[in-house]
Parts: C-alpha cells; structure tokens; sequence
C-alpha cells in the first residue's frame, strides 16, 4: 500500500502539472482580477480566463510533456522518471524555453485580454527556479518533484494577499501534499533527503522573492 501511494503521489504531483494547478487556484480565488470565470454572455469561459489557461496549458504541461515522450523516443533519455542527472539537460533546456515562451505571451497580451501581474509573477518565480535547477544540475541532482511542490507552496501563500475568499484551509492542505510527495521520492529512493530539501527551498524562495519584488503580495 505504502509503495502505491508513493507513486500516486509521485504521479498526480509530477511536476509538470503544478502550473495548471496553481493557475486554476488563483482564478478561484480571485475570479473578479480576470473580469469573472465566464463569457458575459454566459458561453463558456470568459476571454482572459481561456487565454491563460491555454497558454499555461500548452507552454507548461503539452509541450515539455510531449518534447519529454518524443526525447524518450529517441533515446535521449533514459526514462521518462529522468532517473540520471545527465538525462536532465535537454530537458530542463526544453522547459525553460517553453516557460519563457509562456512569460511572452503574458507580457505580450493580445487587444482586449487583461491577465492580472501575478500569472506572470508566479510563471517568473517557477522559471527562475528551474534555471537553478538546470545550473545546479552539473554538480548534483534536486529533486524536481520537490522544487514544484516548493512553488506551489509558494503561490498558495500568495492566495493570502489576493484571495477574495477563504484560503487558510489551503495552506494546510498545501503542506500535507508537499509532505506526501516529498516523503514519497524518499520512499522510492528517487532521491536524497538533501536533494529533497534543496529542490523545495529553491522553488519556495523563487516563488515568494518573485511574488514579493513584484509586490504580489
């Protein structure tokens, strides 16, 4: 049991899919920053909400998702878990294109489309803290699991200063999972406590610093 929850976690909180995550926690929390969820004619979901799930969406998660089974593919990388260090660098690369893609997109908004800053700020924070990851990648391996969960942490603070609803819940729902997945990679040997520690102090001080120097929060 204990090993099955270990991947489940390691699954459901792979860390590809924090942005989309977090991206749909801010819009639940402050829906009125994006002019509300829907059209307002009622048809679906209104133009700022679509843009920034779409962007988030296909710059987060379906390009370095799908870059990541074509790499696999072609054997440039040993598995889809990126077991070895050395299989993290193109990658890493990958990600960090598709996220500043991404932060283009949101600075470049189109007519009419009004994203509020902290979409932005909190793609900035998660961008920074994989280059720090990549660079820190020639001379140990951080636990990408836990640098994600360190930004997802990070941003659910942030709900704090913007929310319009009750988020404190939150926060400690946050810290659960994070200790669930953490103790997870541990479990399944996929890393080191250090490793583990670094990843999520990395990705929990970029998204704070970001959220902060940008005055988010």
């Amino acid at each position: 049991m204990r090993l099955f929850l270990s991947r489940l976690f390691s699954a459901v909180f792979v860390p590809l899919f924090i942005p989309i995550i977090c991206t749909v926690l801010v819009i639940w929390s402050n829906e009125f920053m994006f002019g509300g969820w829907q059209d307002p004619n009622g048809k679906g979901l209104s133009a700022n909400v679509a843009y920034t799930l779409f962007n988030i969406a296909v710059w987060t998660l379906i390009c370095p998702g799908v870059g990541l089974l074509i790499m696999k593919k072609l054997n440039l990388i040993g598995d889809l878990n990126l077991s070895q260090r050395t299989d993290r660098i193109m990658p890493y690369f990958l990600v960090i294109v598709c996220y500043s893609i991404a932060a283009y997109a949101f600075v470049n908004q189109p007519q009419g489309i009004r994203v509020p800053g902290i979409i932005l700020v909190m793609l900035l924070g998660s961008l920074v803290s994989i280059i720090i990851s990549f660079f820190l990648n020639n001379f140990l391996k951080v636990s990408a699991h836990a640098n994600g969960m360190g930004s997802f942490v990070g941003v659910v603070f942030g709900l704090l200063a913007i929310s319009v609803r009750n988020t404190d819940w939150l926060i400690v729902v946050s810290l659960l999972l994070t200790g669930a997945v953490l103790s997870s990679r541990l479990y399944l040997k996929a890393h080191t406590l250090r490793e583990v520690f670094l990843g999520f102090s990395i990705g929990f001080a970029c998204q704070i610093l970001a959220l902060m120097f940008f005055q988010v929060v």
